[in-house]
């Protein structure tokens, strides 16, 4: 059924995948969900018609070699088993696109992510990890239950059922709903049986706006009715609001008590790495390696939540901001200024790229790839997208530092819209500056992509195509948001490039193949390492910066989560990170978000594309990455390691007892060195 989420990549998410979203995703546990059907033109099929409109009919029972025959009552009737037969006959969905099954649950071979995917109703399964097994819970579903979502009004599913025994019957329901909803059920296309008020499992409480979806509860006694025996058509409709999901119906006889239903779970035990504190692996990179420079100033970021939007210049120093990227660029050479900063850091790429020891050079391109996924058009949103301020900031560094001339740098993101705060602010200063997005227009150059340069190391559903502005670069800087992420828990650097390949706007369109780790923990394949690893993505980068003016815990909506870890102590973090090492800045990143948030949704094991990415030449899943498939294995990626603790914040070059990661801290006061 066709109603929006946000699992977002993506959200959105898989399960979610999505997606966010990213993205959008949900997981709810399917509410019977069996809809009524529209009434007939014919004359015969007046309320009460019974007889006339099942013989007519034609859909049949669900069957798939497990599941034979109608459903049972005294029983469960799952929702997601409505008969066979097609839109109009055996359902009626807003759309012809099931968007769970085959869009937020990927084709991998899943039987759960593949079911029905052919058809309309939306289709998902409950998830663990914190999705359908989170602390607002009021009951607490079997985890990998096909349920019905994405549910919207006139909507409905036939099912047939088989009543053994005539009598009075009660009804209850399993459920979510984000809003007060009704649904009504119906026999053998009759009035309705039954109008059921679906109270909102909605809790203001909730941390993670795309879990409102997932607060399931149990509806006792939610409706009583007298059925008649033999075989009938049971009909679910979605009267009023849907935003639900739908796992079952469940009817028992009226005599029978009120059943028990599973307590909620209980609140998730924080996520520790498995590799513990201090245990460096991998290829540290840069001029320094590994280091990763902080650098952070209160002043630089003060909206306070809720009056304007939070990228406006009356809550952002502009001056504040170039300067915590002055600052950045020269302490990661250890340097003097700018212009000494960048040719180190050009001269250090350039070595490692086996092009000499030079510097760069008149004519050679370089493009920026922005975060901004949260965004469906070239207005301003007040999601949390790239900051226009350290964009412009990032420009004027590579402009008047790294003495770049303007018409040789993009800004982008081809997946999504350069919104309008971001291009207007850096525009209007550097009028010669390219910015390119999914749709151009209005300053904007629509993307192109060069199909098939991203074959990725096995094969995938996911799209092949590279944005031109990417492909034709010299240089890259990837320019990433710190924020939780549903299905991969965090979003950084290495998800980033995501955007610059030919995906569609709309995330339910898009595969996210091997984007998830194991939820036990256990090795495997992961699509980033791929892009980490890339010639035209991580192999062209000269710079890697996380933008944490407002870091939040969601992918997706404005920043609404002020930091309490020091040295923020409950206002926004206003930090920029910067590195010339992708995977040891991403380690860095996820420290700070499983710091601030131990219980962040999909946080566990989050870190596994790093210990994919750092050993990439022979990554713990014994996986073959070679994103180019030109026969050339990838060696390590980066550093990677976890800090000591969120207090100290040191890894093991800071503690003098290994080659791992540097986090160098330039509070505001020390200003550029």
């Amino acid at each position: 059924m066709a109603m929006t989420h946000c699992w977002f990549d993506s959200p959105c998410s898989g399960t979610g995948s999505s997606c966010a979203s990213t993205c959008g995703r949900i997981s709810g546990f399917l509410i019977a969900a069996l809809l009524l059907v529209s009434a007939p033109a014919n004359a015969d099929d007046h309320p009460g018609a019974g007889d006339s409109w099942l013989a007519r009919y034609q859909g049949r029972p669900f069957s798939d070699g497990t599941i034979v025959g109608p459903a049972v009552i005294p029983g469960q009737v799952k929702c997601a088993y409505y008969d066979l037969g097609g839109e109009g006959i055996a359902y009626h969905d807003a759309d012809g696109v099931n968007h769970g099954s085959g869009m937020l649950n990927p084709v991998n071979g899943d039987p759960l992510h593949e079911f029905r995917m052919h058809e309309g109703v939306d289709i998902s399964y409950t998830k663990s990890g914190g999705i359908d097994d989170n602390p607002f819970d009021r009951y607490q579903p079997p985890m990998r239950s096909l349920y019905v979502g994405w549910t919207e009004p006139g909507e409905w599913i036939n099912v047939t059922v088989d009543v053994r025994q005539a009598g009075a019957y009660t009804v209850d329901i399993p459920y979510t709903a984000n809003g007060e909803g009704r649904i009504s059920l119906a026999l053998d296309g009759a009035q309705p049986l039954a109008i059921i008020r679906m109270p909102s499992t909605n809790d203001r409480a909730e941390p993670v706006a795309w879990r409102q979806w997932h607060h399931w509860a149990f509806l006792a006694d939610a409706a009583a009715m007298s059925l008649p025996a033999g075989r009938h058509v049971l009909t679910l409709k979605i009267e009023a609001n849907g935003n639900m999901n739908l796992d079952s119906i469940v009817f028992r006889p009226a005599s029978e008590a009120t059943p028990a239903v599973a307590p909620p779970p209980k609140t998730a035990a924080a996520w520790t790495p498995a590799d513990g504190a201090n245990h460096p692996f991998g290829t540290p990179r840069g001029v320094r390696p590994g280091r990763v420079v902080w650098t952070h100033d209160p002043k630089a970021v003060s909206w306070d939540g809720w009056t304007g939007r939070w990228w406006e210049d009356r809550f952002n120093d502009q001056e504040a901001i170039d300067r915590l990227v002055s600052a950045g660029v020269g302490r990661l050479t250890d340097t003097a200024g700018e212009v000494d900063a960048w040719k180190a850091l050009f001269r250090e790429f350039n070595k490692k790229a086996g092009r000499g020891n030079v510097g760069y050079r008149q004519g050679e391109k370089i493009a920026i790839k922005i975060n901004e996924n949260n965004t469906a058009g070239h207005v301003s949103t007040n999601e949390i997208n790239a900051s226009p301020h350290l964009v412009l900031a990032l420009l004027k560094t590579l402009v008047n530092g790294a003495g770049v001339p303007e018409a040789d740098i993009t800004v982008f993101d081809a997946s999504r819209y350069v919104t309008d705060d971001v291009y207007q602010k850096s525009h209007a200063v550097f009028p010669g500056v390219q910015f390119v997005d999914h749709a151009g227009g209005d300053g904007r150059i629509k993307a192109t992509f060069v199909e098939g340069a991203i074959p990725y190391s096995v094969d995938t559903h996911l799209a092949t195509g590279l944005a031109s502005c990417l492909v034709e670069a010299t240089y890259v800087v990837n320019l990433a948001i710190l924020k939780g992420h549903v299905s991969q828990g965090v979003t950084l650097c290495a998800k980033n490039w995501y955007g610059a390949t030919s995906i569609q706007p709309d995330w339910r369109k898009n595969f996210h193949d091997y984007f998830d780790q194991k939820r036990d923990g256990s090795p495997s394949r992961l699509t980033f390492v791929d892009f980490m690893g890339h010639r035209n993505l991580g192999g062209k980068t000269v710079l890697f910066l996380i933008d944490a003016l407002y870091a939040d815990d969601l992918v997706n909506g404005p920043p609404r989560r002020l930091w309490t870890m020091p040295p923020f102590g409950g206002a926004w973090p206003a930090s920029i990170l910067l590195s010339q090492d992708g995977v040891a800045i991403d380690s860095v990143g996820i420290d700070f978000l499983r710091s601030e948030w131990p219980n962040l949704a999909d946080l566990a094991y989050c870190d596994s594309y790093l210990h994919e990415a750092a050993r990439a030449e022979a990554p713990p899943s014994v996986s073959v990455y070679d994103p180019e498939r030109d026969g050339t294995r990838l060696k390590s990626l980066g550093v990677h390691e976890h800090w000591n603790d969120a207090i100290h914040k040191q890894y093991s070059r800071n503690l003098g007892i290994g080659d791992g990661i540097e986090l160098v801290y330039v509070p505001a006061a020390s200003g550029p060195k």
